[in-house]
């Protein structure tokens, strides 16, 4: 794993693998025979829950089309999951079955207030420093976000995020699992730059790039 940031501050031909990641809900602004390709070309594996149990497995969903949008007033095409996934993806990497995952309370790592998690057996701390999001005024203010990970091979710590562009957003945990089965964490994090934007991101520990997803859904 090296660092990984945004991609506009990053080479996306090597580090970000966009259309990796596909979110439940409509499209409005994707053209109809690309998002029927993408869906149809790709192998797509989807992240659901099962009896209280995080579960990787293959998608089941349907591309339906809007006639017209209630927002927007356009047509439009919708993904529907069947069993209400968390996110779809395409990734060669990971395989099927059920995820251990590591609870937390608080899904922001907020500067100064670095978290260790445990995952098997080894310590590992998440460390921020940059902008606090929400500050008093409720609005976020101008500067960077930084999100690093500590552990006992990686002193000098890994950069899963470095973001600059946050309108009304944050990055957010989702998950830490590992879904590439190496024994090591890997990540699903929330760090869209706009407020009626969803962008998520795997970020995992057996390769150095981030696969991104993203779902605009402003009227």
């Amino acid at each position: 794993m090296r660092v990984i940031g945004d991609k506009e501050r990053w080479n996306p031909m090597l580090e970000v693998e966009d259309s990796t990641i596909l979110l439940s809900g409509t499209y409005r602004f994707t053209p109809k025979e690309h998002l029927k390709s993408l869906l149809t070309s790709r192998n797509w594996k989807e992240i659901y829950k099962q009896d209280d149990h995080y579960m990787v497995g293959t998608a089941q969903y349907t591309l339906s089309t809007v006639e017209e949008d209630p927002c927007s007033g356009l047509p439009a095409q919708e993904i529907v999951s069947h069993r209400n996934a968390l996110l779809m993806f395409s990734i060669a990497n990971v395989t099927e079955g059920k995820l251990d995952t590591v609870a937390f309370s608080e899904s922001i790592i907020y500067p100064g207030k670095p978290w260790t998690f445990t995952f098997n057996g080894s310590a590992y701390t998440l460390e921020a420093e940059g902008i606090t999001f929400y500050s008093e005024d409720g609005r976020n203010p101008e500067g960077h976000y930084t999100l690093k990970l500590f552990a006992a091979a990686y002193t000098e710590g890994i950069t899963l995020i470095h973001q600059s562009q946050y309108d009304d957003t944050c990055t957010e945990i989702v998950m830490i699992t590992d879904l590439d089965r190496d024994g090591f964490p890997d990540f699903i994090l929330s760090s869209p730059q706009h407020y009626e934007i969803e962008r998520y991101l795997i970020i995992l520990s057996s390769e150095n790039k981030m696969y991104e997803g993203r779902r605009n859904f402003d009227c």
